[in-house]
């Protein structure tokens, strides 16, 4: 079988790179020359296994017994030979010789020198074999969110509000015809041609549009009456952007969607995530005043734009999260009874907590920073702490000092601060544990192991991590909300609850941590 030029590269791949002393893989891109590097249409048969569940032993096995005339991992171009006559998705089925529940055959769009791995193709269809009859999966790529409003959406959205104002085809020819004599602006009788727009007037200018489309907008009367009239195929939304500056036509398409789209769904919220500033709309807001956002996946309230914090309302979370985030920073030190605590503000301009104990040497938590403080008010980089130095310059350093050699370092002042209780240690101490275990990395990490490995799918795997993280979030904000119901008699029978939830959590952890060796034991009984 006669190859091109590309399949004649991967078919010499092997032979020219396992030569000499220094033989080895190449790069992708040098494959081939950028010549053959186009997008064409071609068919590609690899073996999809991203997870390494196929033997090496069943690798080998697959590709003896799949009998084809098509090779692995050999992208043919379906131009030559004139393949796209007989290459299609059931020929390709019926030539495997494997078992054809484990063929598929993938439609998409990819680029050339991505060949090699099969993650980079954008999937469009995907065919199978069932009962000697092909069934056809398609796709039509990443499915737009229903809560994102950004500027595009909301556009598209009040373009229905805006087309009333537009006339026909023939019914504007023959304005035009009658304004051709004389073309000035109705309102100022300006005569630059280039600037001028039909109306029901005759014609406007830009100027005079732009005021017009402006008071309305400071007036809040919508619809906006637009002084442009088009076509009906046309919007005369869209003749404003040759008008309004960007920002402004930003700012009127923001306020008509906020005008127009509670009309058609009187429960809509307006929110914009913390993270990312995604403006979003809530559709059916839930009772606990939750959202998650479309683009970066992050829940949050979207009435304070804070972290969901139920059973606390938003005023109350605000009153906990005052009093606790400061708590919190002493807390989790775990000082002593009437030890203090030293706030250092670093030369790069951060500024942490250190228990006093264990100050000196602590390294300022900024990672590009590198200083360290030092007890003698010194915030110290590497340089001063290995400076390299003759016998001669040690002598001018201890010289006046009484034989000791002075320490380099930028001076700085620590602030030393008392131990303040703000909220009581019994509800401080449950908050701050389970805080703790849901900010600390080394036990995510081993939890999220132990998960994988007892876990079959991907989908209990996420559950089971998104359950530790929600179980641990309602214990720190129960705690906080019996805290500020304290005086409430109804309340004092629950305050055991949030710590039998803790332990609960802790009990789950062991156990899953001990199912993770099960299977180690087993084996070495064997």
């Amino acid at each position: 079988m006669a190859t091109c030029a590309v399949e004649d590269s991967y078919q010499d791949f092997s032979r020219l790179v396992n030569k000499g002393p220094h033989s080895g893989p190449r790069k992708p891109l040098h494959r081939y020359s950028p010549k053959q590097s186009k997008c064409n249409d071609v068919v590609y048969k690899t073996i999809y296994d991203p997870y390494g569940t196929v033997s090496k032993k069943q690798h080998k096995r697959i590709i003896s017994v799949a009998s084809s005339d098509l090779h692995f991992n050999v992208p043919y171009s379906l131009n030559k030979q004139r393949r796209w006559e007989t290459v299609n998705p059931k020929s390709l089925l019926l030539s495997s010789c494997y078992n054809a529940q484990d063929v598929l055959v993938v439609n998409g769009v990819g680029i050339p020198p991505a060949y090699d791995s099969a993650d980079s193709c954008r999937v469009q269809s995907v065919h199978l074999l069932e009962d000697d009859s092909v069934a056809t999966v398609s796709t039509s790529g990443k499915p737009k969110s229903t809560k994102r409003c950004a500027e595009e959406d909301q556009l598209a959205f009040i373009r229905q509000y805006y087309n009333s104002s537009s006339v026909s085809t023939n019914k504007l020819a023959n304005m035009e015809q009658l304004e051709s004599k004389s073309k000035l602006c109705y309102s100022c009788s300006s005569s630059q041609e280039t600037d001028l727009f039909p109306s029901d007037d005759g014609f406007i200018c830009k100027n005079c549009a732009a005021s017009t489309v402006l008071h309305q907008l400071r007036l809040k009367q919508f619809p906006l009456r637009l002084p442009v009239k088009t076509s009906a195929s046309n919007c005369p939304l869209d003749f404003l952007y040759a008008i309004l500056p960007v920002p402004v036509m930003s700012t009127l398409i923001q306020m008509s969607f906020s005008h127009f789209y509670p009309l058609h769904n009187p429960r809509a919220i307006f929110a914009k995530c913390p993270q990312c500033k995604t403006s979003l709309v809530v559709d059916s807001p839930n009772d606990y005043n939750i959202c998650s956002c479309s683009e970066c996946y992050i829940h949050f309230c979207h009435r304070c734009s804070s972290e969901p914090h139920w059973p606390m309302n938003c005023k109350e979370f605000e009153q906990w999260s005052q009093k606790w985030e400061e708590q919190y920073q002493i807390e989790r030190l775990c000082l002593d009874k009437d030890e203090n605590v030293l706030r250092i503000s670093c030369v790069c301009g951060t500024t942490f907590l250190v228990a006093e104990s264990s100050a000196h040497g602590t390294y300022c938590p900024n990672k590009s920073c590198g200083h360290r403080y030092d007890k003698a008010g010194l915030m110290r980089s590497k340089r001063d702490l290995w400076f390299w130095y003759t016998a001669r310059d040690r002598q001018k350093r201890i010289e006046g000092r009484d034989g000791e050699m002075g320490k380099d370092g930028i001076p700085i002042v620590a602030e030393c601060i008392s131990q303040k209780r703000m909220i009581r240690k019994e509800f401080a101490s449950v908050s701050a544990e389970a805080r703790n275990m849901r900010y600390d990395r080394s036990k995510r990490r081993k939890f999220k192991e132990a998960v994988m490995e007892i876990a079959s799918s991907r989908e209990e795997q996420v559950a089971l991590l998104d359950i530790r993280v929600t179980a641990l979030l309602l214990v720190e904000h129960c705690t906080a909300w019996l805290y500020l119901h304290r005086s409430s008699s109804s309340t004092r029978d629950l305050r055991s609850l949030p710590l039998k939830l803790l332990e609960h959590v802790k009990n789950v952890e062991s156990k899953i941590g001990a199912e993770r060796w099960v299977p180690i034991f087993k084996s070495r009984d064997f």
